[in-house]
């Protein structure tokens, strides 16, 4: 149902920064059927009181969510850890599990160690026959 009461009128109760104000129907081709819209400041038009209504308490709801959002994020940070940090820790996790599940990754560690205990060995036998001579 559109708005048939005048736009000064309902400008006195919409919240600040929206404006009401009449043009022309666009269901009618004449002239003479003015309506009165309600215009939010973002630049929604509405044409019903209602529909205002309903905008504005989802607009309410939204906001109390992330409300909610940001004070679960304060009371993690509080503990002394965020959430962004949890997640990067837990990826890297993941990722690191995931690599040592390799098979490839696995034999790479293995000739990796085998060669450095190779060279341990080597560099101790070195040093027991540089001791003896």
């Amino acid at each position: 149902m559109t708005i048939l009461t005048s736009p000064s009128f309902l400008t006195s109760l919409l919240p600040p920064n929206w404006r009401a104000f009449t043009a022309h129907s666009p269901t009618t081709t004449t002239s003479r059927n003015m309506c009165t819209y309600i215009l939010s400041p973002e630049g929604r038009r509405f044409g019903t009181v209602e529909a205002v209504t309903i905008y504005l308490t989802e607009l309410i709801e939204a906001k109390e969510r992330q409300e909610k959002v940001g004070n679960m994020e304060m009371i993690r940070q509080k503990n002394g850890v965020s959430i962004i940090d949890e997640e990067r820790e837990k990826v890297a996790r993941k990722k690191k599990k995931m690599s040592d599940r390799n098979p490839l990754r696995n034999m790479l560690k293995r000739t990796l160690k085998r060669n450095c205990l190779k060279k341990k060995s080597l560099t101790k036998q070195l040093k027991k026959q540089r001791k003896r001579h």
